[in-house]
């Protein structure tokens, strides 16, 4: 069969038009599959020097790999991880405690971990309490843009100086210019144990905790499909947790 010259050329754009389209559909199939997601540095739980970028990272991808996404992960202070989020740059941020206000754009997975939220101290300062009102007379390192407790978070009679990370409050600790740290137990811990081994001793857990909080995911309430992704999430994770990868990936870094 013989096509004359306008024949052939409607064949050969007919064909370019339908690559371009599957093209096109392709591309934005794979780029609803890609979850980006922002988080700070928060080992032990989480950051770039760990194998794996740290078991919470590692269960992340994990479970959402189980149902079909690829996950991006991106380190940077936690106010701009926020702010990036909330505004719409990425996709949701990693390992979060849940708060009322944050609920407003988030929507969270099912929990992943939890961590004990404590006040540390000086040995021989003989620090006490029994409710927050007891620390009225001391000054208490926090960290900017950390959510803690509700009640806490909103103790306007508590003497609380923000910065922008726990180590900057071990600094202020150890000099005396400041009375307590409110900090993951587990996070504070390691921070001494791998950076300042040689005052571990000088440093202790007041008792009884301020709280135990959970860790979650949250997904931004911009993301087209938000909630049917937080479903797949906690769908991957219930997988990983029924066949044993989830209690692996635990063994493997040390929890």
């Amino acid at each position: 069969m013989k096509y004359n010259k306008h024949t052939v050329c409607f064949i050969i754009l007919a064909v370019f038009v339908s690559a371009v389209c599957f093209c096109a559909s392709s591309s934005a199939q794979t780029d609803q599959k890609m979850i980006r997601l922002a988080t700070v540095e928060w080992e032990p739980y989480y950051g770039r020097n760990l194998k794996n970028q740290g078991y919470i990272s590692e269960i992340t991808r994990k479970a959402f790999k189980r149902v079909g996404y690829d996950v991006e992960i991106r380190f940077m202070p936690w106010k701009r991880a926020m702010h990036d989020t909330r505004n719409g740059y990425f996709d949701g941020l990693m390992g979060l405690y849940h708060t009322k206000e944050r609920e407003k754009w988030l929507a969270y997975s099912n929990p992943i971990a939890e961590t004990r939220i404590v006040f540390f101290g000086l040995k021989g300062r003989n620090i006490k309490y029994s409710s927050l009102t007891d620390l009225k007379p001391y000054k208490i390192g926090i960290e900017r843009q950390f959510a803690y407790t509700e009640e806490f978070d909103n103790a306007e009679y508590l003497e609380k100086e923000p910065v922008r990370n726990i180590e900057l409050n071990f600094n202020k600790l150890i000099k005396g210019r400041i009375d307590l740290v409110a900090a993951s137990q587990n996070v504070f811990l390691h921070m001494i144990s791998t950076r300042h081994p040689q005052v571990r001793e000088a440093v202790q857990i007041i008792e009884p905790p301020l709280t135990v909080s959970k860790i979650y995911n949250g997904i931004t309430r911009k993301k087209p499909n938000y909630i049917q992704i937080v479903k797949d999430f906690n769908r991957g994770l219930w997988l990983i947790k029924s066949d044993g990868a989830f209690d692996r990936i635990l063994e493997k870094h040390g929890f």
